[in-house]
């Protein structure tokens, strides 16, 4: 403190002076508070007054001063919070004292050490204490709803898409060939598309899976305006290269989720594509003759869908989990002994069968109800019944994953598959292929998410990419070939032929959830995460 100062202070309280050399340790840690912009409480004033001694802490020839090297006096918040506007200027406390030269002053307010610091990221755990919104869970809301609108564009096609070949093929058992290459496609890009997101992230795979519906919905539109049968199936193929993205939806949800959450974040992103089952058949149902061109509007819708995943996902952010962090330097085994596993191969199989299934009656049920003179009204009926059935089950399908264990959800879906097949083989009438097909949504979304679910639990983080990428392949390479199958059985044997080879595939699939050494797996354990934090 300056001479001229120190004499003020004798004079104001005379017999101080032997306290003044050994200053207090408040009046050191002044120098440290001095932030811009902080504020303390009452209790923190009155130790920072108690560090001069000789001035109590109202007098008023405290000055408010400017400080030189440590930034701006401290501002103190008041007990009462309604005087803080009255009391300001009285209750400036001196950090560093100033010269009361003007240029000095204004030297201080220049000084780089006024300037407002950084903002410094903030871990995703303290976000998520003082946030309303769990970050990990609204991850799940942008996923779901990205969802979405990624079926609804599937929905789209599935209902206008066999119709659309149907009318362009010359040869009208090729009446399904889109709909194979959109299949075709999914399962050409399941490995580049976990590498691609492996690499960039997942935010930038999704958004390059969005960008490819707007690519390949314009392709689609240009192949019906032009007649061309050949290039409607090309932009069908560019569509897959975007479902093997949007398949990442899932499994994006897992990782962003804790453990005890995962099957229900799964489920739930699967739910998602409830709005899709009411949105996507209105859609092609109003937009069918649009145009001159039959479909042509249909098609038009998804580009305009596919765009808003663009604007959802700017939103997403990924968290590395704990227990990646924990477990991301370990080491990651070749992928024959991945995929060798029982866990793997029952998890895989429950998703080929019900994936392959659902394909098989799906592409085909359009074609079939137009063979027995049902119109595309209750086309589209049927269709949107059987989206609701396989994403509605979405809201609890979590729940009963964690109460009854994978093996048994999958059972109930095999189950639910073969009354499919049988209420389908009974009468050809509207309430037997509405019965059918909504059984076998439910179904689906059974084994789709108890087997989602079930192969999580066979890798490692290191090797999450690779692992997801050979079960994706496998899942939509077999529903490539249903799909292909479905319009050349239906042409040739006869809509009872496509059920008897689903009854086939579900008994394959029923074999194996009955393999009771599913349960073990090569995966590393998991780590103590309670003594490693």
């Amino acid at each position: 403190m300056p001479e001229f100062r120190a004499r003020e202070a004798r004079a104001a309280a005379p017999g101080a002076a032997e306290r003044w050399a050994p200053r207090s340790s408040h009046a050191g840690q002044a120098h440290d508070l001095a932030l811009r912009g902080v504020r303390r409480r009452l209790a923190d004033r009155d130790g920072l007054a108690r560090g001069v001694p000789e001035l109590s802490r109202g007098d008023p020839r405290v000055p408010a001063v400017h400080a030189l090297r440590h930034g701006p006096p401290l501002r103190v918040r008041p007990a009462d919070p309604g005087a803080h506007r009255r009391q300001e200027r009285a209750q400036r406390l001196p950090v560093v004292l100033a010269p009361r030269d003007h240029r000095a002053r204004r030297d201080a307010r220049r000084h780089p050490a006024r300037r407002r610091p950084a903002r410094v990221p903030e871990p995703v755990q303290e976000i998520a204490a003082r946030s309303p919104v769990d970050p990990r869970h609204r991850n799940v809301l942008l996923l779901t709803l990205c969802q979405a609108t990624f079926i609804s564009i599937g929905t789209v096609t599935a209902t206008v898409g066999s119709l659309a070949g149907h009318a362009l093929a010359q040869n009208k058992a090729l009446a399904t060939v889109p709909a194979t290459t959109f299949v075709i496609g999914t399962a050409l890009s399941t490995v580049p598309a976990s590498l691609v997101m492996k690499r960039a992230g997942r935010r930038l795979g999704f958004i390059i899976g969005a960008a490819c519906n707007v690519t390949g919905g314009v392709v689609c539109a240009a192949a019906l305006a032009a007649g061309s049968f050949w290039l409607l199936a090309a932009g069908s193929l560019v569509l897959g290269f975007s479902a093997a993205f949007s398949q990442q939806y899932r499994f994006a949800a897992a990782e962003t989720s804790t453990p005890d959450f995962r099957s229900r974040a799964i489920s739930i992103v699967l739910a998602g594509g409830l709005v899709a089952g009411f949105v996507g058949p209105l859609l092609a149902r109003w937009t069918r003759s649009l145009f001159d061109v039959a479909y042509l509007g249909s098609y038009l819708c998804v580009p305009v869908l596919g765009a808003v995943p663009i604007v959802l996902l700017l939103g997403l952010r990924m968290p590395r989990t704990f227990e990646e962090r924990v477990r991301a330097g370990g080491p990651a085994r070749p992928l024959g002994v991945i995929v060798r596993q029982p866990i793997f191969v029952v998890a895989a199989l429950a998703q080929m069968v019900g994936q392959g299934v659902m394909n098989l009656l799906m592409t085909g049920t359009p074609l079939a109800m137009m063979a027995h003179h049902h119109g595309f009204a209750d086309t589209a009926f049927v269709i949107q019944w059987h989206v609701v059935g396989m994403f509605l089950p979405g809201f609890f399908t979590g729940s009963l994953v964690e109460r009854w264990g994978e093996r048994a959800v999958i059972l109930l879906g095999i189950a639910l598959n073969v009354l499919a097949v049988a209420a389908g083989a009974l009468d050809v009438g509207i309430t037997n292929f509405w019965l059918a097909l909504t059984l076998n949504g439910v179904g689906w979304n059974f084994m789709f998410v108890a087997g989602s679910t079930l192969v999580t639990k066979a890798y490692a983080p290191a090797e999450r990419a690779r692992t997801q990428a050979a079960n994706d392949f496998l899942v939509f390479g077999t529903a490539a070939v249903t799909s292909l199958s479905s319009g050349q059985l239906l042409h040739h044997r006869g809509w009872h032929v496509v059920l008897a080879t689903a009854l086939v595939m579900l008994l394959a699939a029923l074999a194996g959830a009955l393999w009771r050494e599913h349960r073990p797996t090569g995966a590393p354990p998991e780590p103590d995460l309670a003594s490693a934090r």
